[in-house]
């Protein structure tokens, strides 16, 4: 699935060649996915409560 963005798009394959478990990010086209494969794709203050930080 692609990106609402296309420059973005290189970072969803990054998540999957990498085998991200996460992707910290505020740009929102990146933030609908929620989850790209098995990687969460989050804000800074999403993740962080994920943490308990």
């Amino acid at each position: 699935m692609d990106c609402r963005d296309p420059k973005d798009n290189f970072l969803l394959s990054l998540c999957i060649d990498g085998n991200a478990t996460h992707l910290i990010t505020g740009d929102k086209d990146l933030l609908v996915f929620k989850i790209y494969g098995v990687t969460k794709i989050l804000t800074v203050t999403e993740y962080l409560q994920e943490q308990n930080v």
